[in-house]
């Protein structure tokens, strides 16, 4: 029984494996992928952030997201620090950083304009609504 085209899951997790792919390819000439574009954003946001404030605003839980920054600070776009507790680890960026963001900003701007181009305004509406809702539900 192949419940493939039924399932919301996978058909959503394969939408969004591609829909990633176009972001990386357009964000490509920056060094960054999408996850890590999207990692650099929250922390520019936030910072300093601790890992466990991080992991909360993205949805994913704290060792994923701090196995994640541990790569964005082995190539020097963030550092990692102690916090008050000892346990705890503080992100904020670092210059380079800062520059790899500024120079993927443009790019992912690009992507989502084509993205936006492709669903048609109204259509991207209606799919963010539906994804919030989706979001909710399963909350």
């Amino acid at each position: 029984m192949d419940m493939t085209n039924e399932c919301i899951c996978i058909n959503l997790r394969r939408a969004t494996q591609m829909v990633t792919q176009h972001y990386d390819v357009f964000l490509a000439p920056s060094g960054l992928k999408l996850t890590q574009f999207s990692l650099l954003q929250q922390i520019q946001l936030r910072e300093p952030v601790s890992i466990t404030e991080l992991a909360m605003v993205t949805g994913l839980d704290r060792t994923t997201m701090g196995k994640n920054l541990q790569l964005i600070a082995r190539r020097d776009l963030i550092s990692l620090s102690p916090g008050e507790d000892r346990r705890e680890r503080i992100a904020q960026m670092t210059r380079k950083g800062r520059q790899a963001l500024n120079m993927a900003y443009p790019l992912w701007k690009k992507a989502q304009a084509t993205m936006t181009a492709t669903l048609g305004e109204e259509q991207l509406g209606t799919f963010m609504s539906l994804l919030s809702e989706l979001e909710v539900a399963v909350s």
